[in-house]
């Protein structure tokens, strides 16, 4: 069973922070390609050889656990089940848009529900099996620390069946989350590291 589990954001795309992205498989940015990198560096500062890199298919992802790997000297392998929440109707749109054609999913967002039925897309019980599907792939995990990068949408639900307690806060493109167990529990031992 894995010690700690690293749960990294990818690096951003010209929609972050901008529009809702799901399944809109954009690359990083200029700016997100340096973040990846820098993140990779400060990743391989703190993990041990022998760590695991399991990717989202989402070219962003991929181009975030590609200078991991590599920092690590290690491989790494995709797990469709790590994309992110299909936004449905939202997808692509700013928030002004979503407010004004989605206005009660944007009264949902704007309350901090986590548990979304996105309409067109992921209902919050899809997303949930999925995330713990994952998870139990996490639990059954041999390497030291895992390394699983993937979306904020997808790392949020991870943090909730992983029973992560605290505020579910978004989290920042190209940084990296760990989790650690004790007890049979799993909580966040320290800050995040960013890229």
């Amino acid at each position: 069973m894995s010690e700690v589990v690293w749960l990294v954001r990818h690096a951003s795309t010209a929609w972050t922070g901008q529009r809702w992205c799901g399944r809109t498989d954009l690359p990083p940015s200029q700016a997100g390609r340096e973040e990846a990198e820098r993140l990779a560096g400060r990743l391989a500062e703190v993990l041990p050889r022998g760590a695991e890199v399991v990717s989202s298919s989402a070219r962003r992802a991929r181009a975030t656990a590609a200078p991991i790997a590599r920092a690590l000297n290690v491989g790494y392998r995709i797990d469709e089940a790590l994309r992110e929440v299909d936004f449905g109707r939202a997808e692509g749109l700013g928030w002004v848009d979503l407010e004004r054609g989605l206005p009660d999913l944007a009264r949902d967002i704007a309350a901090g529900r986590s548990a979304i039925d996105w309409p067109a897309g992921d209902s919050a019980a899809e997303t949930e099996a999925r995330a713990l599907g994952i998870w139990l792939d996490v639990e059954q995990a041999t390497a030291s620390d895992l390394v699983l990068v993937t979306h904020g949408g997808t790392i949020r639900c991870l943090l909730s069946v992983a029973g992560v307690e605290g505020p579910m806060e978004m989290v920042p493109p190209a940084s990296a989350t760990p989790l650690r167990r004790l007890d049979g529990r799993w909580f966040i031992p320290g800050p995040s590291v960013a890229g």
